[in-house]
């Protein structure tokens, strides 16, 4: 005969599932790495210059939704040659969180990192609402700014 779990010792339980799922979904550097370097693949930019923070949280983003398994094996898998771009679903999706700036989570979209998304960088004549630029910015050629 099982004895029922006491109320206190279930509600500990319960209080330690987040966190597991925390642990379970953080990556290690060279996830964080191999990330960042593929997405440099997609996006056109440098892997140096994309954020190891975001990738972390896209990461998690992922093992939220359940789908780490399809995120490694997309890492793992070699890219597509020169020239030929990646469109698999995934990719597309990495891709758009980068440039949008947004984390795809289980709960839905947040924002990972409105100010440093690609998008601003890529259209250099354009800055993001709330950040104030120089007086006049708009009116300079795009070389010179």
């Amino acid at each position: 005969m099982t004895r029922p779990m006491p109320r206190r010792r279930f509600l500990a339980w319960c209080a330690l599932l987040p966190g597991a799922a925390a642990v379970a979904a953080s990556p290690s550097d060279s996830d964080v790495q191999k990330l960042r370097e593929r997405a440099a693949l997609l996006t056109g930019f440098d892997a140096a210059a994309l954020d190891a923070g975001f990738a972390a949280a896209l990461w998690a983003a992922f093992a939220s939704r359940g789908r780490l398994a399809e995120l490694r094996a997309w890492l793992g898998s070699a890219p597509a040659r020169a020239g030929a771009p990646d469109s698999s679903p995934l990719a597309v999706e990495v891709a758009a969180a980068w440039y949008g700036g947004m984390i795809p989570a289980a709960e839905g979209e947040r924002v990972g990192d409105f100010y440093g998304a690609l998008a601003w960088q890529a259209a250099d004549f354009a800055q993001p609402r709330g950040r104030c630029g120089v007086p006049g910015r708009w009116a300079q050629p795009p070389g010179s700014r």
